[in-house]
């Protein structure tokens, strides 16, 4: 798994403006409390991603993306290639996931603070969205913008998730608070 890890190249941009992006550490701090009864794991900060899980046998990458507006985050906005780098957000995560050939287990998310949209479809009614588990149609839209982006022949959208987050953006660290004190209720029992 090692190899795998250390063929993916790191981000330098989340580490050079971490401290405009404190959302993006509460989230993980706040994951690291989820994750606390869970064996062997470890929590990374903006090296290859914005949050990454690394558990014995797999790798999680958690890209963190604020939305300012009511409105729900599109898919025509994640899957637009940034004029910087040619790469969408929903491009960059899925060469995360597919970086190696090896038989590692690597699920990749984007997580927001709004619902996601595709086409006029509001997924509004879950917290986590598993690509593959949407209709052939909406998997096939993801899957040809892909396709295009990645100049790939084929694509798996399998382990390609969006998670949206309820953490309040204006103060934050009250939801990390109240999964420290919920971990302290977990110790004390």
């Amino acid at each position: 798994m090692r190899n795998v890890y250390n063929s993916i190249p790191h981000d330098l941009s989340g580490a050079a403006s971490k401290n405009r992006f404190r959302l993006e550490m509460l989230w993980g701090i706040g994951k690291m409390f989820d994750l606390y009864d869970k064996p062997d794991f470890c929590v990374v900060f903006d090296y290859k991603c914005d949050v990454e899980i690394h558990f014995n046998d797999s790798l999680e990458f958690y890209q963190i993306k604020t939305h300012k507006v009511q409105s729900p985050y599109k898919f025509t906005v994640i899957s637009k290639p940034d004029k910087n780098t040619g790469k969408s957000i929903i491009g960059r995560l899925y060469l995360l996931k597919n970086i190696s050939g090896e038989n590692v287990s690597i699920k990749v998310a984007l997580v927001s603070n709004a619902f996601f949209q595709i086409d006029k479809k509001i997924y509004s009614d879950v917290e986590t969205l598993k690509f593959s588990d949407l209709d052939a149609t909406t998997q096939k839209k993801i899957c040809d913008a892909l396709k295009a982006e990645l100049q790939h022949d084929e694509v798996d959208i399998s382990n390609i998730h969006y998670i949206y987050t309820s953490m309040n953006l204006l103060n934050p660290e009250n939801d990390i608070k109240g999964k420290i004190t919920g971990c302290f209720e977990k110790i004390k029992k």
